[in-house]
């Protein structure tokens, strides 16, 4: 009965290092999902992604992403148009935190965060060289950030943390 005990701690391990293996190589490597949600994205710059206006263009960021994302694969982040629940929704287990954003991967300063009063967050899409994201003026997907100037934007100047998430690619997610 011992053995049989050791036996199956010793597959758990061997389990173990083997999810941790997997969660090592899917933070430095884009994913398949990852690949999908930019290139629809890609593909919808300068439109309006969201012509039904849940809400108005100038808050729409999250409502653009969620679709963007449904499109891609299949079901939205969440959060309907609140990048303050979006951000909640990001938590599960359908996407990563990760510290290193690549392309496809969610990028997040959520709203009633920010530490410097700032009310309104905003959310978008890493792409390979800027950050596709609504923009308030015209409602269309722009690509007016970098990831730099969305850090020295929402973090330094308004205050806002800086997230990013990857969308997890284990078949167990939804």
């Amino acid at each position: 009965m011992k053995e049989l005990q050791i036996n199956i701690i010793r597959k758990l391990i061997d389990l173990s290092y083997q999810l941790l293996a997997y969660y090592i190589k899917i933070m430095e490597t884009q994913t398949p999902a990852g690949d999908k949600i930019y290139q629809v994205a890609f593909s919808l710059l300068g439109k309006d992604v969201t012509p039904k206006d849940l809400v108005s263009d100038e808050y729409a960021c999250m409502e653009v992403v969620n679709e963007i994302v449904r499109m891609a694969t299949g079901k939205p982040i969440g959060g309907g148009a609140s990048t303050y629940l979006g951000f909640a929704c990001l938590h599960d287990q359908r996407f990563l935190k990760i510290d290193t954003p690549l392309t496809g991967d969610i990028i997040i300063s959520p709203s009633g965060y920010s530490t410097k009063g700032y009310k309104n967050g905003h959310v978008g899409i890493v792409g390979k060289h800027h950050v596709l994201s609504n923009f308030s003026d015209t409602g269309k997907l722009e690509d007016y950030y970098t990831l730099e100037t969305w850090k020295q934007d929402f973090g330094e100047i308004k205050g806002f943390p800086v997230f990013y998430f990857r969308r997890n690619e284990l078949p167990i997610n939804g």
